[in-house]
């Protein structure tokens, strides 16, 4: 294990640092160890930093002592950190102001896939529901076959979501809300252990973290930002479902929704997501890849060679970033890829006409690129 991974948890653990705090004081300390070694009075000086977080810093050692024993956990039992820093660190995610510093993966899957869909809904879902979730997971994998469906290992739609991934062969991710030396629901272990051949179980959280309610409500904002869309399959009018709903709008990513029968309890969360045009409704697998802008005809494009996508004879730095800036929110114009990129927009208006040509975007009406799936 690397010294900046030590590092990195350790900070992580410090009440109040989130990655919008972490980028901050990284800009002005330079490195994890710096800021770690860091004395308060120096960082006392930063604008943006306050009373409370120097005295959470100011607790560091004992983050440290925590970290290591963490380090020592994952040893054991195979379990994987990747830091806001890392490339393998979901891209999607990483575009979100409050993601982790820190997630802890067992199993193996790519987090930065082409086609990402979260599925949620009620933990009181009815059997037409789990049916029509079952159908659409199972008309993609069969349209598309390349999608990771990421959902939270809960009672009802959750595990139904991971069920049916597994039952088409599609890889799964489960966002718990605890450590990995548990898992909750205990009735799930089953299918978390399915889950490990083909996908992973993902936290934020160290070992010995309980399922505490406040950490659910956390964890859904992994669920919404590691994917381009959230699709809600039977919602009552308050939930947790909602709540990944409302972050994934939040997040620029879509949000999809299935219409129910007035009147029912499960229906009544989704049907007024689509009364307040806060998502689109779909009915089918064909709706999800409408709202998402996949493209089942043309040979997927998220090959890797050498850790970069293969976007043909244009594929250079620069064509990377904006393909990757694509991957996380679709139809952006050149003036605003230039910003998330960092880019000239002159630059970024001669790659995307070489991206076009190649057949790896598309324009759009308002000076907006589609990136073709």
């Amino acid at each position: 294990m690397s010294g900046d991974l030590r590092y990195m948890i350790a900070l992580s653990l410090v009440r109040g640092m989130g990655v919008k705090t972490l980028k901050m004081l990284l800009a002005h300390v330079g490195s994890v160890e710096a800021l770690y070694n860091e004395s308060l009075s120096t960082l006392s000086k930063i604008e943006g930093v306050t009373e409370g977080l120097l005295y959470a810093l100011g607790e560091r050692a004992k983050c440290l002592d925590r970290a290591d024993r963490e380090i020592d956990f994952m040893t054991r039992f195979d379990i994987k950190a990747l830091t806001y820093l890392d490339d393998a660190y979901p891209e999607r995610l990483k575009m979100c102001d409050d993601a982790p510093n820190v997630i802890y993966v067992k199993g193996q899957v790519d987090f930065n896939r082409a086609k990402m869909l979260s599925i949620v809904g009620t933990r009181k879902s009815t059997e037409e529901g789990k049916m029509l979730c079952e159908r659409i997971v199972g008309d993609l994998a069969r349209k598309c076959g390349d999608v990771v469906v990421v959902s939270g290992l809960a009672y009802g739609m959750d595990v139904c979501a991971h069920r049916s991934s597994l039952k088409y062969g599609l890889p799964t991710i489960g966002v718990l809300a605890h450590g990995l030396d548990t898992l909750y629901p205990a009735a799930h272990r089953n299918t978390a252990v399915q889950m490990l051949q083909k996908g992973s179980l993902v936290t934020e959280y160290v070992s010995g973290v309980a399922p505490e309610s406040q950490n659910f409500v956390s964890r859904n904002r992994i669920v919404a930002g590691m994917t381009q869309g959230t699709l809600v399959v039977e919602s009552r009018v308050r939930g947790g479902s909602l709540i990944t709903a409302r972050m994934a709008k939040e997040y620029g990513r879509s949000v999809m929704a299935v219409p129910g029968f007035p009147g029912m309890m499960g229906s009544e969360g989704c049907n007024g997501l689509i009364k307040r045009e806060s998502a689109c409704l779909v009915e089918d697998a064909d709706g999800v890849i409408r709202v998402l802008g996949w493209n089942v005809r043309q040979e997927k494009r998220d090959k890797e060679s050498e850790g970069k996508v293969d976007l043909g004879i244009s594929s250079n730095v620069e064509a990377q970033k904006i393909y990757k800036a694509l991957l996380v929110t679709n139809d952006q114009t050149a003036s605003e890829l230039s910003r998330v990129c960092s880019m000239d927009v002159s630059k970024v208006n001669v790659e995307l006409f070489t991206m076009e040509i190649e057949g790896v975007v598309k324009s759009l009406p308002g000076g907006k690129y589609h990136l073709i799936s």
